[in-house]
């Protein structure tokens, strides 16, 4: 068979295959596509569907703990206390302990009465549902009232279903997603995100405890877009690639052949020891040409056993020590021109390397051109055709070592957060029996000199306790509700917070408030108390007996702009750019996330932190943008 025509067979292979690698390679992305929806959309329908169930469940337990807590109320206001301690509850029957009804209060006029068959066993449990007027549906719980160890009657609570799982699903929602409540009976229940539209790609997960299932269901073109874009993609490459090769195929075969055939005729004509029979011009040729090709095969062998076969930095070094050839991925990863290598003693390029002892370490620290490079290094001889030279293989780890580092950090920045949160959980409870035995002691105080120190006690384990919610709060991504604060007042109860310890230590601790007029700040008031408490807990530490520190307070050029400037050594310059990174501490008993949690909440308040050094000390300053969300008030009231 001729060139041409093993060149035309081959193009029609080509192309086929092309074709069939396209539709291969569709189908295995299709079938990637669905079984990564089926895994996820999984996960997501057993969390919303066991967060559902949660949900009535924590309900069901308020309502029950608002019974006893409240149980002195008349009913009727205990029936009210329900129906506001308990969102979900929009309505509460009340029936005797025969099952009769006897009085009903309802948040909206539009929910109806449970009709239906109650038995009057002394447990809990699920009667039924109702429907209003608009389709919403209403779970009914019976309740049994045990005031007082007494059975009194039983209470009905109506839970709206479509308002628990709007709140379910506002802490996380999926979007491109429809939702569908339905009963034991596959009847819907509550349909959110548009009305159920039949599809394949729907799961259903029951709801535990309850006679109710989950279903999410999906559209095709959200589930298999990247697959219908590949092939429409695909498509249009193909097309664009057969043009292209037919073009070539044109050129080769009308344009190149035609050579090709005088060439080969050629040296057959000049050699007079091939034939055409059996073989065609390329092996005419290859023959003709064999003996030429021996010297070049050699430097190829070389090239492809020192440059293509491994992909990390390489050094091919003489037995004298010289370098004699240098790859490019050594000089792309350490930085240096091999054409200026050639030559050089390799210990004047890596000190401390001698390329004659046969070395294999795993990981070690390489200098290079005044920079340090975490490495892998094996070092062994090669046995050439004109001598003996020393193989350098260097394998880059610095990049793997920087992320081993960052990993590591995130491990411990997660282990830090699981230890807080503990700590809050456990702190939660004393506070609020400190809180509530200093008011006790407050209300019934008769010396008046000792009211002070007991009030003192009261806002600061307030304070204290606000700072443990909130930090609970933060464990679940939440920030609680901004408020207006005046920062002057603000300020001036962190510094007097934090008298005592600077006393203690015999620092002197004084704020300036430079604010011409009283500013209202909407922000999160907490969070400026404790960027402040950090910041000024610092400046103390690092202070010297003696010494002093100053927190000011101004406004300038539309921002409030708070300094806390201590008279201590100041901060290195060494180690400026890694004081607020978490765990990063100078200090011998410190655990680093002070400054962090600073510059995290300035950034979360939309400002900025910065640090400035001073020959008597370090300065703090905190930079907040005023907005929309503050007013200047005069002395005597305020608009």
């Amino acid at each position: 068979m001729s060139v041409r025509k093993k060149v035309l067979f081959t193009v029609v292979v080509l192309l086929l295959l092309q074709l069939l690698s396209l539709f291969l390679h569709y189908f295995m992305l299709r079938s990637y596509l669905i079984d990564r929806w089926r895994e996820e959309a999984s996960a997501v329908a057993g969390s919303l569907a066991s967060h559902v169930a949660v949900r009535i469940k924590d309900d069901i337990d308020k309502a029950r703990r608002t019974v006893e807590l409240y149980s002195s109320l008349p009913l009727e206001a205990l029936m009210w206390k329900i129906t506001s301690e308990v969102v979900h509850v929009k309505r509460v029957d009340y029936m005797d302990s025969g099952g009769r009804y006897l009085k009903s209060v309802s948040r909206f006029h539009n929910v109806p009465r449970y009709v239906g068959s109650i038995g009057v066993a002394l447990r809990e449990e699920q009667v039924g549902e109702v429907r209003d007027e608009y389709g919403e549906t209403y779970l009914v719980y019976k309740l049994p009232d045990m005031r007082e160890n007494v059975h009194r009657g039983f209470f009905l609570l109506y839970l709206s279903l479509k308002d628990l799982l709007w709140d379910v699903l506002s802490t996380g929602y999926p979007g491109k997603i429809g939702i569908v409540l339905k009963d034991s009976r596959g009847s819907p229940t509550v349909e959110l995100s548009g009305s159920h539209v039949p599809s394949p790609f729907t799961v259903s997960y029951p709801v535990r405890g309850y006679p109710y299932h989950l279903e999410l269901f999906w559209k095709r073109e959200d589930v298999l877009a990247p697959a219908d874009k590949f092939l429409q993609s695909a498509g249009i490459f193909g097309v664009t690639t057969t043009a292209f090769l037919l073009f070539i195929l044109f050129l080769v075969v009308y344009r190149t052949f035609r050579p090709l055939e005088v060439l080969t005729q050629e040296v057959i004509n000049y050699s007079g020891s091939f034939t055409r029979k059996g073989v065609d011009e390329l092996d005419i040729l290859s023959r003709a040409f064999e003996n030429l090709l021996k010297g070049v095969e050699r430097e190829k062998e070389t090239y492809r056993k020192l440059w293509q076969e491994i992909g990390d930095g390489m050094l091919l070094v003489r037995d004298d020590g010289t370098v004699a050839m240098v790859n490019a991925q050594l000089e792309m990863r350490f930085g240096v021109k091999g054409e200026e290598m050639v030559g050089m003693e390799v210990s004047r390029i890596f000190p401390g390397l001698n390329p004659k002892v046969n070395t294999f370490i795993s990981e070690t620290d390489m200098l290079v051109k005044g920079k340090r490079y975490t490495v892998s290094l094996r070092i062994f001889p090669v046995s050439l055709e004109d001598g003996v030279y020393h193989l350098i293989h260097i394998k880059d780890l610095t990049l793997q070592k920087e992320m081993e580092y960052v990993l590591s950090r995130h491990v411990r920045l997660n282990i830090a957060g699981e230890i807080a949160v503990s700590i809050a959980h456990q702190l939660n409870n004393p506070l609020a029996s400190i809180l509530a035995s200093a008011e006790v002691l407050m209300s019934r105080l008769q010396d008046d000199t000792l009211k002070p120190l007991v009030q003192r006690i009261v806002d600061n384990t307030a304070r204290a306790s606000q700072t443990v919610r909130k930090l609970l709060d933060i464990s679940g991504s939440k920030d609680g509700s901004p408020s207006k604060v005046n920062p002057a007042t603000l300020t001036e109860g962190v510094v007097d917070m934090m008298l005592y310890k600077a006393r203690k230590k015999g620092v002197k601790l004084e704020y300036v408030n430079f604010l011409k007029e009283n500013i209202t700040l909407f922000c999160y008031p907490w969070k400026l108390e404790q960027i402040l408490m950090n910041l000024v807990d610092n400046a103390i530490d690092e202070t010297p007996q003696g010494g002093y520190v100053r927190v000011t307070l101004e406004e300038v050029r539309g921002g409030l702009v708070w300094s806390v400037k201590d008279s201590g050594k100041g901060v290195r310059e060494d180690i400026l750019d890694r004081i607020f990174e978490p765990f990063f501490t100078t200090k011998v008993e410190g655990y680093g996330l002070g400054l962090s949690i600073v510059k995290r909440f300035v950034e979360d308040m939309g400002g900025r932190v910065e640090v400035i050094n001073h020959p008597d000390g370090a300065e703090f300053r905190v930079i907040l943008r005023l907005g929309e969300g503050y007013s200047h008030e005069s002395s005597v009231g305020g608009r």
